[in-house]
């Protein structure tokens, strides 16, 4: 099975391994924590149920994959994910937040899209991967921008979240220009 080919992966700055049950009470600290969940989009807070039947699927289902980001010491600090993977289309949604704070800023979340869209494109095949961000979050606006992410749109005033309306970027990224520049 393909998700197989990448239940744990490593390399110098983070390591990618699939969420599993163990998981959960982190993920749940992590996404109720109002520094994390301004910059994401579930209304919070969420319970361990909720959060086990998003992050956690059974080995049939290929449509969201969804990885602990480790650091160099093993320490769980964020989530990524590929959601709503279409094979036919072949493209998927890129997800990713850092949890543990002292790590945000550290070159984690760089590594941990790097290393899924590697994945995505050279494992899984696909030709696309996108992603929502609110616009006011600057600083992951501009790594994807430096990972070859390019706008593809805006929708106005689309999130209502803590007392006010928020912009949300549509950006994608296609496997020919990824692979370009991020061939090892």
């Amino acid at each position: 099975m393909i998700i197989t080919d990448m239940v744990k992966y490593e390399m110098s700055m983070c390591k990618l391994e699939i969420v599993e049950e163990n998981h959960l009470q982190k993920l749940k600290e992590w996404i109720n924590n109002p520094l994390v969940h301004d910059y994401i989009q579930p209304r919070t807070p969420l319970t361990i149920e909720e959060i086990r039947k998003k992050y956690l699927f059974p080995p049939s289902d290929m449509k969201n994959i969804h990885y602990i980001i480790l650091s160099e010491e093993s320490v769980p600090v964020g989530v990524v994910s590929l959601k709503n993977l279409h094979f036919v289309n072949r493209r998927a949604e890129l997800s990713i937040f850092i949890g543990e704070d002292k790590y945000r800023g550290k070159g984690y979340g760089k590594c941990a899209t790097i290393e899924i869209l590697r994945f995505a494109f050279v494992k899984l095949n696909l030709n696309k991967v996108f992603l929502e961000v609110y616009e006011f979050n600057k600083n992951a606006v501009e790594l994807y921008k430096k990972i070859g992410f390019k706008t593809e749109g805006n929708l106005k005033s689309h999130s209502y979240k803590n007392g006010k309306y928020r912009n949300l970027l549509i950006m994608g990224i296609f496997r020919e220009e990824f692979l370009k520049n991020f061939t090892s």
